[in-house]
């Protein structure tokens, strides 16, 4: 399926952290091809090599997002992502096309607070109905960019696996965290040597079919310096990430981050 938009750029500002700027989080939009792309490029800017907690962690190769239903039944199915969507087909894309384009929304980029896929999800929320309920807030737009990019993952020949297991592991009782765990689990971290630059890429097909403009951001706070653990035996618990893994230093602090803007017409 086709659709030619127009994408416009209202805006891009600095929102900076003066005290610091060890390390910075820039979104920057382009083209790959015909496929519009928004970059997180992260720069450390110290001497020594860091990781970090990723601000976007994809979900087979995709970006993933909140639905009520997934974390009803997964209340049920306790380490199982459950798949929502069935049989999309381009005429549910074409009907689905340009559905959002009078709307205006946030979608906001946050490290994980677990090291699991269904808490990896981008937050996207309905600007013009802040004062709603979390379902209302939640509703619409999440589940009709599922489906659109349940579709292209069937186009591009990637369909969604239906359960994308990953079961709880033993780490996840303690109140730490080793470094043989975060490399096991290093998809949703960042790596990055002294001085060096790493770019994340994030498909908006999805955001272009359905129209609208989208104002995309960072979580406020800094990055944290541990997750929580403790799911698998009913009882939470903050858990501390190890300060160095294969050499790599933790960095825990504030980011520099920026704003963008983008109107798809």
């Amino acid at each position: 399926m086709s659709v030619n938009k127009t994408i416009i750029i209202l805006f891009l500002f600095l929102c900076t952290r003066m005290y610091s700027q060890d390390v910075s989080a820039q979104l920057a939009f382009s083209y790959k091809g015909s496929t519009p792309i928004l970059t997180i490029k992260y720069q450390n800017n110290t001497d020594q090599d860091i990781y970090f907690l990723s601000y976007f962690t994809p979900i087979q190769n995709y970006p993933g997002f909140y639905m009520e239903k997934i974390l009803v039944d997964y209340a049920d199915n306790p380490g199982k992502m459950v798949y929502v969507y069935e049989d999309i087909t381009d005429q549910i894309v074409e009907r689905l096309a340009d559905s959002h384009k009078d709307d205006w929304f946030s979608v906001s980029f946050s490290p994980p607070e677990i090291l699991l896929p269904e808490y990896c999800l981008l937050d996207v929320k309905d600007i013009d109905n802040a004062g709603s309920s979390d379902d209302e807030l939640y509703s619409g737009i999440n589940y009709d960019l599922n489906a659109v990019y349940d579709y292209l993952r069937a186009v591009d020949g990637t369909p969604w696996k239906k359960e994308c297991m990953e079961t709880f592991h033993p780490e996840q009782e303690k109140t730490y965290f080793t470094a043989e765990y975060v490399m096991e689990k290093q998809q949703y971290f960042i790596f990055i040597a002294k001085r060096g630059i790493i770019n994340q890429e994030i498909d908006l097909r999805g955001f272009k079919i359905l129209g609208g403009s989208f104002l995309f951001n960072f979580s406020p706070g800094d990055l944290p310096a541990s997750i929580i653990s403790g799911l698998n035996v009913g009882i939470p618990v903050s858990a501390q990430l190890p300060e160095i893994v294969n050499g790599y230093k933790l960095y825990h602090g504030p980011v520099k981050h920026n704003t963008i803007q983008l109107i798809f017409q």
